[in-house]
């Protein structure tokens, strides 16, 4: 569906990965092929790393006996095992396994095997990559716009963005205790950002409140007024990061300095700034 454009450049938008992805382009001959062929490499990622499709990877990994091998498309894998080592390095605060799995299965009990397109599971496991691969669909977008002589850009995937090129982007964040409400913060240039908050997704269950941010190790909900924003050189990094430091901010400081990344926690009157 196209977006508001001005004479400078392209914008269009379309419903891929659970969200809106927008990408917005200088205006030229070779725009609107690359920009096809971007929206093509996002929904490859949808099709590959959704959790709701029995035909996607992750679904038929689900669907798979315990130790059999499953093979999978080298982008699946690669995903997998970036998801790996954010779980290992936050000491299970990441973990795209542990929620939704049966039996109490973490990501340790998924095997990556070294031919770096098949896993085996040994147990029975339900994968959910919502904290990594949108991420990851917005880096292989902006790889593709650069590789076809794209000179600048940004993609924004549901505010999850990254932006290349000589241009610098402006950049607000929703208000945690009133998401209606934009806070500004500096403008970015070749990076990516991520924010992830449990605003929208709050709601009354049982008599307590909930939401879709879960703490992986002791299944408590993120709730309340709280919003983190990370900036990082990825927006893989940037995705996996915010949950990070949402679950387990004092182990997310040493990691945001190894990925060379920094962070903003907004809370009811206060902003709390990690710096790489």
């Amino acid at each position: 569906m196209p977006t508001c454009s001005s004479n400078s450049e392209l914008r269009r938008a379309r419903p891929i990965l659970g969200t809106l992805v927008e990408i917005t382009l200088p205006a030229s001959s070779i725009a609107p092929r690359a920009l096809e062929r971007a929206f093509a490499v996002i929904t490859r990622v949808h099709h590959l790393m959704s959790a709701h499709e029995s035909t996607s990877d992750l679904g038929r990994i689900s669907a798979a006996q315990v130790g059999r091998v499953v093979y999978i498309d080298p982008w699946t894998w690669r995903v997998l095992a970036y998801a790996q080592k954010f779980s290992q390095q936050s000491e299970g605060a990441f973990d795209v396994a542990a929620t939704s799995s049966p039996q109490g299965a973490t990501w340790n009990d998924l095997e990556l095997l070294p031919n770096r397109r098949s896993v085996r599971c040994q147990r029975a496991l339900r994968l959910d990559l919502g904290g990594i691969a949108k991420g990851f669909a917005v880096d292989q977008a902006v790889r593709n716009l650069r590789r076809a002589g794209i000179q600048w850009g940004l993609v924004n995937a549901g505010g999850d963005l990254r932006g290349f090129g000589p241009r610098t982007w402006p950049l607000q964040v929703r208000h945690p205790s009133c998401p209606g409400a934009l806070l500004p913060l500096a403008p970015f240039q070749n990076v990516a950002v991520a924010t992830s908050a449990p605003y929208f997704s709050q709601r009354r269950h049982g008599g307590y409140t909930i939401s879709d941010l879960v703490d992986p190790r002791d299944h408590r909900y993120v709730v309340g007024s709280i919003s983190a924003t990370v900036i990082a050189p990825t927006a893989l990094i940037a995705d996996a990061m915010t949950k990070i430091m949402l679950l387990s901010p004092t182990k997310a400081d040493k990691l945001l300095r190894s990925y060379h990344a920094r962070a903003i926690i907004h809370r009811p009157q206060t902003e709390t700034r990690h710096a790489c």
